[in-house]
């Protein structure tokens, strides 16, 4: 991302990411890419997504899936369909892994 971002002339700092899955592959894409200054802004799962313009605390949303077994009710940010958070404003989207 980082290396994308340089070539686009864009800064990491307030660059908005919606990350399609948060098993192990997306919590860890999320939490890496915070941690680096990137604002997490939606997280979208098969039930249903999260979304929250300010950015989402992901190490709060991690602790809270583990401990209710998913993301739902999560107060950090608002639930939304997966599919209009899928297309809402964002400078980066990932999706989930390929499978093989």
């Amino acid at each position: 991302m980082r290396e994308s971002l340089r070539y686009l002339n864009m800064p990491i700092d307030g660059c908005r990411v919606i990350i399609q899955g948060f098993g192990n592959v997306g919590s860890n894409a999320a939490r890496l890419m915070m941690e680096q200054g990137y604002k997490i802004v939606g997280v979208a799962e098969k039930d249903g997504g999260l979304y929250n313009s300010a950015g989402i605390d992901v190490h709060a949303l991690v602790e809270y899936k583990v401990s209710q077994r998913h993301h739902l009710g999560f107060r950090g940010a608002e639930a939304m369909p997966s599919d209009e958070l899928l297309i809402s404003e964002c400078e980066i989207l990932i999706p989930p892994p390929r499978r093989t």
